[in-house]
């Protein structure tokens, strides 16, 4: 019997996306002050991100009411979706040896809905709903890729934190130490259209000063139970915590548990200063993408994408200054770079037709967290083969997720072939 595309697991029937075009078409436009049936624009998915990431003097976070709006819109949609999507097999993440901490603050539901092109406005033609978050997405790359981890987080006590919690179950991660909030969990919201992503979420799960001393005594057993390992870290703290909380995490872990510590400057979720804050306690690894690396600096993005020997020299000079151990400069398209204190490596980026990248950087570090545990090396000392290994992972890892839509993630099959056209060379 033929099975239809539109019937299948994990799919919302047409009727489904056209009552779900209908529906945020009206939110979208009401919020900027256009008539409900207005069809919807990229023009007005611009200014709906406008104006939201400007309602609100908090930088992460902004207008809770149209956020609730798009709940309303999609909770039905989410559910079904949730409901339908295949369970993996439970992933043991329980080993007598050591392994990688995983560290996430601002996780929550993706909730991607992919628009096409109808007449003179847009429409719903794909719903992926997936747990998310940078680091949550660092533990769902290292499932893939078939590597043991200990998840420790919050979710939030709600619906959506319950969707959160079954997302990630579904995708076999059944281990993971987390606080519960005392207010519902937060929707990471992305209309990809073209090229362009525009993303919206709402606030954190709230938590109280105990609620935080917890998630803090599970995240520092975990690095002393794994001494030495990789910690990926959240670019921000929970909420309720203090300004240099994950400055302070960086330290204590580093020097009471000698862990590496890996942490991504994410543009639009942390500012410069807490950067900085968290370089002053010299992590083993940050990446930052070319404009991260440019506000970090002082330089423009276009100077350092025509430049390669200016992008060594700015990070050296960080290195130099901060203690960091290596700077992994993510250049999209044009590849990446690895630099530490005397060396700099280049691998070019897999030609790919890009889906969607925003979870690539993620993937990519647990790629090299994961090459460096079956290959079986330490990420603080790591030999010339090594170093190039960590960068060519990391590159085939990111293009395996560039190359799927919404926030889904690239498979280690997928990474591998992708890394049979990387050339890493020492520059």
């Amino acid at each position: 019997m033929k099975i239809h595309g539109s019937m299948l697991p994990g799919k919302l029937a047409p009727i489904a996306l056209g009552r779900l075009t209908q529906d945020l078409t009206s939110v979208m436009n009401r919020y900027v002050g256009k008539k409900p049936d207005t069809p919807l624009t990229v023009e007005t998915l611009e200014q709906v991100q406008q104006k939201f990431w400007t309602s609100s003097s908090t930088s992460d976070v902004g207008d809770d009411n149209l956020m609730r709006n798009i709940w309303t819109v999609c909770d039905g949609h989410v559910k079904e979706l949730i409901t339908k999507q295949e369970t993996k097999s439970p992933i043991n993440h329980t080993t007598s040896k050591k392994s990688p901490v995983v560290y996430s603050t601002r996780e929550g539901i993706d909730v991607a809905i992919g628009l096409n092109q109808n007449g003179t406005g847009l429409e719903a033609a794909s719903l992926d709903v997936n747990p998310g978050g940078s680091t949550i997405n660092v533990a769902r790359a290292l499932a893939n890729f078939g590597s043991q981890f200990n998840l420790i987080g919050v979710h939030g006590n709600g619906p959506k934190g319950d969707a959160f919690i079954k997302s990630l179950r579904n995708e076999g991660i059944i281990k993971g130490d987390f606080v519960i909030g005392r207010t519902d969990g937060r929707t990471h919201f992305c209309t990809p259209y073209g090229a362009q992503e525009y993303w919206l979420v709402d606030a954190l799960p709230e938590l109280i000063a105990d609620d935080v001393d917890l998630l803090t005594s599970k995240v520092l057993e975990a690095c002393k139970k794994n001494e030495k390992e990789a910690l990926a870290l959240a670019n921000g703290g929970p909420s309720g915590a203090h300004e240099v909380y994950m400055p302070e995490i960086v330290g204590t872990t580093q020097n009471k548990h000698g862990m590496f510590t890996i942490y991504d400057p994410k543009k639009n979720a942390v500012s410069k200063d807490d950067v900085i804050a968290v370089l002053e306690k010299s992590p083993g690894l940050i990446k930052p993408n070319l404009v991260e690396l440019g506000e970090l600096t002082d330089t423009e993005e276009s100077s350092l994408r025509q430049d390669r020997d200016l992008i060594v020299h700015l990070a050296q000079e960080l290195i130099k200054q901060f203690g960091v151990k290596m700077v992994l400069v993510s250049m999209d398209k044009d590849g990446a770079l690895l630099i530490d204190r005397k060396r700099a490596a280049y691998g070019n980026a897999p030609k790919i037709v890009v889906a969607s990248p925003g979870c690539a950087g993620d993937t990519g570090i647990a790629a090299l967290i994961n090459r460096s545990k079956k290959e079986n090396f330490s990420l603080h000392k790591p030999t010339d083969n090594q170093f190039k290994e960590i960068l060519k992972a990391f590159l085939g890892g990111g293009a395996a997720t560039a190359a799927k839509p919404g926030s889904n993630l690239g498979t280690l099959e997928e990474a591998q072939e992708l890394e049979k056209h990387v050339i890493v060379s020492f520059v």
